[in-house]
């Protein structure tokens, strides 16, 4: 059994640490019942509730289990896309990256691009050695952006990719002397939606848009893309 004094607010608040404790000492003999029951002692029970546990809810940002969405997420997809131009002046660019989950809302993933990006172009009927450089160029995660629902089935993606920076083009006749034009080569890599075929993201199409066929854009040029989940 626990005792507690009972000490009015008034008490302690007019009163020294000291006197407090007198004050508390006399109000409790002042407030002794007829019978001599000593009033001013209230009781204090041996046992004390178990504290409350802390709410179990999710947070706001917690993600659906993967019981909730039709598949589990892919944390990486590697492979290859590309845009090849072969009439005209010939324009090609090859992506060979990774896309590497980013975040996931619900069972929407986004997925974002590191690798490196090739790039072709030469001018058709030159008479003289032709090359591009640098041909290659990082590829950033800037550079695309992936997303893939798995709320069906199978889960669909959307996504685009495109990597551009400053090329020179040489052209070096016979006799020695060279012709140069710089320009931004590169381009659009990847461009496309559809739905996951047994677990890859693959496919390829045909387009006539002048502006989707590199930076000479003469059309038709074709996208072709093959992306495995990283085991």
């Amino acid at each position: 059994m626990h005792w507690r004094c009972g000490v009015s607010r008034t008490v302690l608040l007019l009163s020294l640490p000291i006197l407090g404790l007198l004050a508390c000492s006399t109000e409790a003999i002042d407030r002794s019942g007829p019978d001599g029951a000593d009033a001013g002692l209230e009781e204090v029970p041996d046992t004390i509730d178990a504290p409350i546990a802390p709410s179990e809810a999710p947070s706001p940002d917690a993600t659906p289990a993967t019981a909730d969405c039709a598949a589990a997420p892919v944390e990486a997809f590697e492979g290859e896309a590309s845009r090849d131009q072969s009439d005209g002046y010939p324009d090609h660019i090859t992506a060979t990256v990774t896309w590497q989950r980013t975040g996931t809302d619900g069972c929407v993933d986004s997925y974002a691009p590191t690798g490196t990006a090739t790039y072709a172009h030469a001018v058709p009927g030159a008479l003289c050695q032709q090359r591009i450089e640098p041909d290659t160029h990082g590829v950033v995660a800037t550079d695309g952006a992936l997303t893939i629902d798995r709320t069906t089935t199978p889960p669909t993606y959307s996504g685009s990719g495109a990597t551009r920076w400053l090329v020179t083009w040489t052209c070096v006749e016979a006799d020695g002397t060279q012709n140069q034009r710089t320009f931004e080569g590169g381009g659009a890599w990847f461009d496309s939606s559809g739905t996951l075929d047994v677990g890859a993201i693959r496919g390829s199409y045909e387009t006539e848009d002048d502006d989707a066929c590199g930076p000479e854009g003469i059309a038709p040029c074709t996208y072709s893309w093959s992306f495995t989940p990283v085991s």
